[in-house]
């Protein structure tokens, strides 16, 4: 029988404030049945009426089910339950665990006003602080708060923070819109006096990181706004509303001076008077607030929300002859410190600076800051105990240098608290290599620093911006890892807002948009492969669907820039941070287009368009023709001698017939011999590379350049300590120290990209790309040991359930140990394609082809 278990709507777990009129939903098996052949969904309303009774409908899947039945209303919840039968017709229980959706607007209006406490344009002001008063005349049956802000908000109700999430709304195109989040209050809230209270930032909206690139000038806007809407039922059935308007009040004060993403925050805690958030009399004067008219979409939150997700300890405090604390946390993270002071004086200044690496005095390094300031200056209050954490800012460190603390600074009086997108691990692997192990570690921690709202660069200097390029060739490492769809969803949405005149930017969400800039080849690619990764990864055709024409125009436009021509020129880029081997726009170019045309014809197969995927397949075949003609001489030479234009020739199989085994001989030679096994590839080369080797059965060499130590390469830095992923691959070295501060972060993901390989070539799990294949229904399990490791597994929990593949060598046998998860299958491929006793082995088969496929369980053959 089938046991239900998982189940999510529009990827999240019972969400609150959903604004989906056609929510999907999903769920897993388990027991000891092998698949599920039909299931039965109901959603009941709030008032226990039936809204949809899907009937038993014959299909083997259980994710991306489209709500079907009426209208949803809004500010309502409701409850859904599944049933499914097995492969022999046995109906399961219905499910057991509690699954429902609350919406929110629904796209209708809302009663509140945006409201400003100040205005104008300056930045680096102090953080707002409103509040409003009201009362509730009977004990409270149900409370909801609806609140969004153009800038950062952290809202109070009686002086309890609401919800646990920081930096909200989060970022998104506020040229277009902005996200709400929706809370249930109902247990913060009284019978009686009542006070709803905002801190407001400047944050993403109008901080430095919205004027960076404009020297300053306005983007977005040049002051934060609140929008905030309570809803409350009391016990005897009576509503009252609550909202923003003229009637709030602005307490001026100047507790928090600035809060800045870049510059980081100055508190002036002898300032502070908690009561203010309990709506108690204190003394700052009190100003009325400005309502103000703002014209964008208000969405719900689909994407994830940010938490503190960790805390760290020190790992160990030096302090320096000058008087100057060292904290080491031992791990290069992204979020800020949380310091624990007692009986301290007033008006005692401590300044903090952060860092990712120590200079050779010992002192922390923050040159590669650029004009980033990062710094907390905390000015305490004299109180017998104060805990203080910055609010609306955070900080790329694995080092903190402090000054001016009172005292002894011991482990227990801080901390560091590690803040990213909550998202679920969704991978793990591990070897028996222990560098790559720590590589593994680094790419994750990678991950988790640059995973703040949107896919960033990086997370400490003057910037901290969503490249798409970083993003695209990351996000199937990044899937892996973590389970991402409600993050990529979200920032798919800001990165078709920002497409201008066809072309997908370079950044999303980008503040920068007067005038139109040009996409740029690779990066701008990103509109094309985040939306098939999240396919392949998650069964999403949604995304397809609502993007797919907007994929076609990118493609259309290169063309027409070049006045017709296929031979296009956009790289604006490059093979960005390249060893001195540069790869021509043209050619990055050209094979990118190509590239695509050939995705977007497997996007609109998948999608049923046939004649779209034919004309784009037609237009890969015309583009392949012109690579061959510009970039190959007529004797079958490559003409750009560099790694990256042969991994891109043969990664989009653009190489022409006279000319693939010079090509192939090319790569390997120059990796083997001319670079003494070394890599000299940029960002747009380096993730093909060890694909494209395996592709070519040089599994062998794909190993040795992996685990080569020497500069440069993966391992390299990992040697040196790394606890992250470099930006460049000379971000630091023995013989010449720092590499160039303009453009140096320790932390930086886009070389993490080689994850990919360890999941789908040393574990040997990869995803399949048919409809009837899609999120992980049906996949293939190729394992590639090669001979340098002994041990190695991964395991992936797909939107069917955990996935794992394990191989070790025990004398001259391989074991090998995978599991599928209920209602999935896999082909497998064993390591060597050795032959094994198929028919003697339960669960396994043959199909008429000879391939072999393995049904749900655990399994072990010896090789």
């Amino acid at each position: 029988m089938l046991e239900i278990y998982g189940l999510r709507t529009e990827y999240k777990i019972n969400p609150l404030g959903m604004d989906e009129p056609q929510p999907r939903f999903f769920y897993k098996l388990r027991g000891d049945s092998l698949a599920q052949s039909a299931r039965r969904l109901q959603v009941e309303g709030p008032s226990g009426e039936c809204c949809w009774d899907s009937g038993w409908v014959e299909s083997g899947e259980s994710i991306q089910i489209v709500y079907a039945g009426t209208a949803l209303c809004a500010h309502s919840r409701y409850h859904w339950r599944v049933k499914v039968r097995d492969e022999q017709g046995r109906e399961s229980d219905w499910s057991q665990e509690e699954a429902w959706f609350e919406t929110g607007f629904l796209g209708g209006a809302w009663q509140a006003q945006w409201i400003a406490g100040y205005t104008g344009q300056a930045n680096l002001r102090p953080v707002q602080r409103m509040r409003r008063q009201f009362n509730l005349p009977q004990p409270i049956q149900s409370a909801r708060l609806y609140i969004t802000s153009l800038g950062l908000y952290e809202a109070y109700l009686n002086g309890e923070k609401v919800g646990d999430a920081v930096f909200t709304p989060g970022w998104t195109d506020y040229y277009t819109r902005v996200q709400y989040q929706a809370y249930d209050v109902t247990e913060l809230l009284q019978a009686g006096e009542n006070c709803l209270a905002v801190q407001l930032g400047e944050g993403w909206y109008c901080g430095h990181i919205a004027r960076h690139w404009y020297q300053g000038d306005v983007t977005y806007g040049g002051h934060p706004a609140l929008l905030a809407q309570l809803q409350v039922t009391c016990a005897d059935g009576s509503t009252h509303t609550v909202i923003t308007d003229g009637s709030w009040e602005q307490l001026q004060q100047r507790v928090i001076r600035y809060s800045d993403i870049y510059q980081g925050e100055h508190c002036e805690y002898w300032r502070e008077n908690p009561a203010w958030k309990t709506g108690a009399k204190v003394a700052w004067s009190v100003s009325p607030v400005h309502v103000e008219e703002h014209q964008l979409q208000i969405d719900w939150q689909d994407g994830a929300p940010v938490r503190v997700r960790e805390e760290l300890p020190p790992r160990s405090i030096t302090r320096r002859a000058n008087g100057n604390y060292v904290v080491d946390f031992g791990q290069n993270l992204t979020g800020r410190e949380r310091l624990h002071l007692k009986n301290t004086l007033p008006g005692t200044l401590i300044h903090i600076r952060h860092g990712e690496m120590l200079n050779p005095d010992g002192s922390v390094y923050t040159e590669n800051l650029r004009s980033a300031a990062a710094e907390t200056v905390y000015v305490t209050g004299g109180n017998p105990e104060e805990v203080y954490e910055p609010l609306f800012t955070f900080f790329g460190f694995r080092y903190l240098e402090i000054s001016g603390w009172p005292g002894e600074l011991t482990d227990e009086m801080l901390c560091a608290r590690v803040i990213y997108s909550d998202l679920p691990v969704s991978g793990h692997f591990q070897c028996s290599n222990p560098l790559l192990n720590q590589l593994y570690h680094n790419i994750v921690w990678g991950q988790k620093g640059n995973f703040l709202d949107v896919p960033t660069d990086c997370p400490q200097r003057d910037e901290r911006y969503g490249w798409t390029g970083d993003t695209q060739v990351f996000a199937n490492t990044a899937t892996f890892n973590f389970f991402c769809p409600e993050f990529y969803r979200k920032w798919l949405r800001d990165l078709n807002a920002n497409q201008s005149q066809g072309h997908f930017p370079a950044i999303a969400p980008n503040p920068y948009q007067r005038g139109h800039t040009p996409g740029a080849t690779a990066w701008s690619d990103a509109g094309l492969i985040v939306p098939w990764i999240m396919y392949q990864k998650y069964g999403d055709t949604e995304v397809l669907q609502r993007y797919c024409e907007n994929m076609s125009r990118w493609l259309e436009v290169q063309v027409e820039a070049a006045g017709g021509s296929l031979l296009v020129k956009n790289a604006r880029y490059g093979d960005w941070l390249n060893l001195d081997a540069p790869t021509s726009e043209e050619l990055i170019s050209t094979a990118y287009l190509a590239g695509m045309h050939k995705l977007l014809a497997e996007i609109y197969q998948v999608l049923g368009r046939e004649q779209d995927c034919l004309e784009h397949q037609r237009k890969y075949e015309q583009v392949r023709k012109c690579f061959g003609e510009n970039f190959f001489s007529p004797e079958g030479e490559l003409l750009e001698r560099t790694q990256t234009a042969a991994l891109l020739a043969l990664h989009f199989r653009l190489v022409p017939e006279n000319a693939y085994a010079n090509t192939v001989n090319f790569l390997l030679q120059d990796i083997r011999e001319t670079r003494k096994l070394h890599l000299s590839t940029g960002f747009v080369g380096t993730p093909l590379l060890l694909p494209v080797l395996s592709s070519l059965g040089q599994t062998g060499l794909a190993y040795a350049l992996l685990e080569q130590t020497t500069y440069p390469g993966w391992l390299y830095p990992v040697t040196q300590g790394a606890t992250t992923c470099w930006e460049r691959w000379n971000s630091w070295t023995e013989a010449d120290g720092f590499g160039n501060v303009g453009m140096n972060s320790f932390n930086h993901y886009a070389y993490g990209a080689v994850a990919e390989w360890f999941f789908q070539n040393i574990g040997g799990l990869r995803m399949q790309n048919g409809l009837s294949q899609r999120g992980g229904k049906q996949l293939l399990l190729a394992p590639e040991p090669g001979q340098s490791l002994d041990e190695a597994s991964v395991e992936y929990e797909t939107l069917y359930g955990k996935v794992t593949s394990h191989w070790w060598r025990q004398g001259n046998r391989l074991i090998w140990e995978f599991s599928l998860p209920c209602n999935t299958s896999a082909r497998i491929v064993p390591p060597g394609d050795k032959c094994i006793p198929v028919l003697d082995i339960p669960g396994l088969s043959l199909n008429a082809d000879g391939d072999i496929f393995a049904a749900p369980g655990s399994y072990r053959l010896e090789l």
